[in-house]
Formats: structure tokens, C-alpha cells, sequence
């Protein structure tokens, strides 16, 4: 029999053996180009997007941006925030683990993933429902523009963003039984999650109903409604009245639109490695599109995550003025009030322009 004393050192021994293993020539290379993304690029852009993600709540958040869009986009950033919080943290970790093969790293590794990692999967499943009430919010607006009114209030908004939380919440609860820690402290599947009917019926036909399939289609459907609507109605809309209250609606479904658009590309190859994963394509793991497909999907999300930041600064005239306001003070004592007459007089052209015009129609 072995005594308690030599039952650790077997232990220790055992759980060393397990991090030796021998890798070919290609799977070091793609290897060192995954712990690139993974300690480099990935951080770094989570870094940015995370403070851009603090930027957008603190803006969206005003009273004087107080709207159902804009609560939603606060709702975006904040969820997106969560999500490159534990980015930030699980993937060097999990990538040095990988490369250093060194057991205490391994160990800590396991004990943040166990809670990081299923909220990461909150977050993002809170976030793919933000972007699609996002999209029925500016179809509300293009659609039914006086209903809109009474639909979509800024109340309301916030009682959906923090429901598709709690949704969220609860929809993933049982991912934080998926993993747990073996005798060495390492990270393992569970039973749970070697389960078949868990396996098939959670973690495949669920992901694929209501990660894809549903929000996906949604989005793409009321987003090609939302484009024809806003180009009918930017043709035939030229009245000056008319033309001043769409501009800032159009604007804002523009930059609604651009924010599902891009969502669904950078999210695009994370879907394929989900479709991969569940026909159970059998993949060369020697070959770089095998070996680098989930470092190079995880990095678009994050990206995805962390690029709304310049999607707002780009098309949202109010984020930009509000952004100069809190975070600018500097610039709005010196030469704020020089850029806003600026802009001023740029929108009186416009106007004095589309007046000019609008008479000239009027007289032929």
C-alpha cells in the first residue's frame, strides 16, 4: 500500500507527466503565432475596448443622450465590457499555460476559468440579444415612426437590456458545471458535460437555435428592411421641415445598422468553428487553418467588442459633442466654442442650401 506521503509525490509526479508532451514542426509554429494573438494582439485590443466600452456608458448614460437606442447601446458596452474583462485575463493565462507547461500557472489558470468563463459566455450571448433589440428598435423607428414614440421609451429600454441579462444569466447557468478540477488542480470536463443529452441537446442544438440561427436571421432580415426603407425614404423625403427631423433618425439608423453588420462578419468565423465542431469535421491539426481558426475567431470577437467606440465617434454627431464635453474640458474652454460655430455655420449652409433648392422647385 502507498502511504499519504508517497501518494503526493505519485500525485505530483503524475500531474508533471501530463503537461510533457511532443509537438511537430508545423504545430510549433502555428503554435507561436496563437501565443502572439493570444498575449499580444488579444490583450491589447481588449485593453482599448474596454476602456472605449467605459467611454460609451459614461456618455450613453446622460441625461441629455436619454434614449431607447441609446440605452441599449449602454447596455451593449456594458456587456461587452464584461466579456473582454474575462478576455483579457483567460486567454494570456490560458496561452502561458499552454507554452510554459509549467503546473502552478496550469493550476491558476483552472481556478479563474471556472468563473471567468462562463460569464464571458454570458456576456456574450447578452450582447448578441442587445444587437438584435437594437435592430427591432430601428425598424419600430423606420417602420412605425409615430408609434415609435409610445413603444420605444427610454424606460422601456432599460427593462429589456436588463432582462436579456438575466436571460442571459440564467440560459448559460448550467455552463458553470461544465468544468471542474481534477486531483492535480488542472482543469476537466465534467460529467455533466460528457453527458450526451447535455451535449446534444445544450451545447449543440440550443447554441445553434438561439445563437445563430434566431438573432442572425433577424438581424439580417429587418437590417435589409431597415436599408431599403431609409434609401426610399431619403429619395423621397427632400421637404426642408421633413428633411432636418430624418437626418438625426437616419444617422442613428445607420449607425444601428454598421453595428449589426459588423457584429455578424467578425462573429462569422466563430459560427463556421461552432458548425465544424458539431458535423464533427475531422481537421489536420499540422495544417495552419486547423490549428489557428479559434485564436484568429476569438480575436474578431474581441475585436467586435471593442471597435463600437469608433463606430459612435464616426456617425454619432451627438456621442462626439458629448464625448468633447465630459472628457475634453480643455478643448470645450479653448476651442470647442470655435468648432461648434464652425459646425453651426456648416448646417446653416445646408439648410440655406436645401431652402434655396426647395424654392427653386417651388417657382419652376
Amino acid at each position: 500500500l502507498m502511504t499519504k506521503k508517497g501518494y503526493a509525490i505519485y500525485n505530483e509526479i503524475y500531474c508533471i507527466e501530463r503537461q510533457n508532451y511532443t509537438v511537430g514542426v508545423n504545430e510549433k509554429t502555428y503554435g507561436l503565432i496563437s501565443y502572439y494573438i493570444y498575449s499580444y494582439l488579444l490583450p491589447i485590443t481588449a485593453a482599448f475596448g474596454m476602456i472605449g466600452a467605459l467611454i460609451c456608458i459614461i456618455v450613453f448614460t446622460r441625461p441629455q443622450m436619454r434614449s431607447s437606442l441609446n440605452i441599449f447601446l449602454a447596455g451593449l458596452s456594458f456587456y461587452d465590457f464584461i466579456l473582454l474583462s474575462c478576455s483579457i485575463v483567460i486567454y494570456p493565462m490560458l496561452t502561458n499555460c499552454e507554452n510554459n507547461k509549467v503546473s502552478s500557472s496550469c493550476r491558476v489558470f483552472a481556478k479563474f476559468s471556472l468563473i471567468l468563463y462562463p460569464f464571458s459566455l454570458i456576456a456574450q450571448t447578452a450582447s448578441v440579444f442587445t444587437c438584435v433589440a437594437i435592430t427591432v428598435d430601428r425598424f419600430l423607428a423606420v417602420k412605425y415612426p409615430l408609434r415609435t414614440i409610445m413603444w420605444s421609451t427610454p424606460s422601456r429600454a432599460f427593462a429589456i437590456t436588463i432582462s436579456i441579462g438575466v436571460i442571459s444569466f440564467i440560459y448559460k447557468l448550467p455552463s458553470f458545471r461544465e468544468t471542474e478540477l481534477d486531483g492535480c488542480g488542472f482543469l476537466m470536463v465534467s460529467d455533466m458535460r460528457r453527458s450526451k443529452w447535455y451535449s446534444t441537446l445544450y451545447l449543440t442544438y440550443s447554441y445553434l437555435i438561439f445563437m445563430l440561427v434566431i438573432p442572425w436571421i433577424t438581424m439580417i432580415i429587418l437590417n435589409t428592411t431597415i436599408v431599403r426603407a431609409v434609401h426610399k425614404a431619403y429619395i423621397i423625403r427632400r421637404a426642408l421641415t421633413k428633411q432636418s427631423v430624418d437626418e438625426k433618425e437616419r444617422r442613428c439608423t445607420i449607425m444601428a445598422v454598421v453595428i449589426c453588420i459588423i457584429f455578424v462578419l467578425l462573429n462569422l468565423p466563430a459560427g463556421i468553428n461552432f458548425l465544424i465542431d458539431m458535423v464533427d469535421i475531422k481537421l489536420d491539426r499540422n495544417s495552419a487553418f486547423g490549428h489557428l481558426r479559434v485564436p484568429i475567431s476569438n480575436l474578431l470577437v474581441t475585436i467586435n467588442s471593442a471597435c463600437n467606440l469608433i463606430i459612435y465617434s464616426i456617425f454619432g454627431r451627438r456621442f462626439r459633442r458629448m464625448c468633447t464635453k465630459l472628457f475634453c474640458s480643455c478643448l470645450k474652454k479653448k476651442n470647442y466654442q470655435y468648432l461648434t460655430q464652425i459646425a453651426q455655420q456648416s448646417e446653416g449652409n445646408d439648410v440655406s442650401k436645401k431652402f434655396s433648392n426647395v424654392l427653386q422647385q417651388k417657382v419652376r
